[in-house]
């Protein structure tokens, strides 16, 4: 695997059960910063994101109750291959871009595992064809050991210790 501009391979996807949300937004906004195209589906409205995250790009809300006003874009938790073409042609359209999934475990409290493991399949086969990168935040705790296992084989964990991503940020540590 080759490393990309921040230092991170293409082509694949990662899950970050360690930090959550907030280790996946950081490390999303850094392949914004570095140029790369993005969006996010989450189950935050998508308002809050910027607020919250301090990120800027398109924000679909996984919800299963759309406002009846407004031009907030949703998708319903139960509508994956909705969800799978959402982050599909968004990674077709633009290769090399970063794709944020929070809400798995949302989305796996909705439908079957098995149906939530074919949708993160696809996923991954678009963002591997497009070298693009897919990042899913999720809480372990809302797993079974048997579907941790199949999820971890499909999409490896993301492993970074507090330093590195300390020094990822661009904080001052010392």
């Amino acid at each position: 695997m080759e490393p990309d501009d921040i230092g991170i391979p293409a082509g694949h996807s990662y899950l970050f059960k360690k930090g959550g949300s907030s280790a996946a937004f950081d490390i999303f906004k850094r392949f914004l910063v570095s140029g790369r195209r993005g969006i996010i589906l989450s189950r935050l409205p998508p308002e809050k994101i910027p607020i919250l995250y301090e990120v800027e790009c398109p924000s679909i809300w996984i919800v299963s109750r759309p406002p009846s006003k407004g031009s907030v874009m949703t998708v319903d938790p139960q509508r994956l291959t909705r969800v799978y073409s959402l982050i599909g042609d968004f990674v077709r359209n633009n290769p090399g871009s970063v794709a944020l999934l929070d809400g798995l475990n949302y989305l796996l409290s909705e439908n079957d595992f098995s149906s939530v493991m074919k949708t993160v399949q696809l996923i991954n086969e678009a963002v591997a064809m497009t070298r693009s990168i897919l990042l899913v935040p999720i809480d372990p705790k809302g797993f079974s050991d048997t579907e941790l296992g199949f999820l971890e084989r499909e999409i490896p964990p993301f492993e970074m210790d507090f330093y590195a991503m300390e020094l990822l940020r661009g904080d001052n540590i010392f």
